[in-house]
This record gives structure tokens, C-alpha cells and sequence, in this order.
């Protein structure tokens, strides 16, 4: 009998980086850089990453900002924009 193959997709980055890791590192960076608001910046939290991947490079995923990539994924977080300071401020939040 003939075993049926079984093929996963994974998404990966050039750099050869699963997406999954990606989602793992800004869930432990959302609770890392959580606010009393229950926010977390997005701007520390892609520091975060980039110091856990060096490689690590959003436009690699199709995606020009670290932001795009997170609101692309509704189901997994929540993403917020404080225009009412000089520089926007974009937060978000894991579900």
C-alpha cells in the first residue's frame, strides 16, 4: 500500500524564517511591552524581534512596515493608531 504524502506550507522568508516564529516573537513581545492600556508599541516590540533575528526583515513577507504584517492577521491581534501625537503612534494587541 502506497502512503499518501502529506505536504504542510509553511510561510518563510528568504532568510528562511517561519512566519510562525515571527508570531511567536511579537506574542512574547506584546507581553514584554504591554501598557496599562493592554497595548503594546509596535515600534519596541519589532526592536525586540530584530535583536532575537538579526535577519529578520518584514519586506521579506511581503509587507513594507511591521504593521501591515500584523493587521494582515485580524484573527490573531487588534491594531491601534494614536494620531494625536506629533509622531502616530500604531499599538497593538494579541488575542
Amino acid at each position: 500500500m502506497k502512503k499518501k504524502r502529506v505536504v504542510n506550507y509553511v510561510i518563510k522568508s528568504k532568510a528562511n524564517i517561519d512566519i510562525a516564529n515571527i508570531h511567536i516573537l511579537l506574542k512574547e513581545g506584546f507581553e514584554k511591552y504591554k501598557l496599562k492600556s493592554g497595548y503594546a508599541n509596535v515600534a519596541p516590540v519589532g526592536a525586540y524581534i530584530k535583536r532575537k533575528i538579526p535577519d529578520f526583515n518584514v519586506h521579506e513577507y511581503g509587507f513594507s512596515k511591521l504593521s501591515e504584517l500584523i493587521e494582515n492577521h485580524p484573527n490573531m491581534y487588534v491594531l491601534e493608531r494614536d494620531n494625536s501625537k506629533e509622531v502616530p503612534i500604531v499599538l497593538y494587541k494579541c488575542l
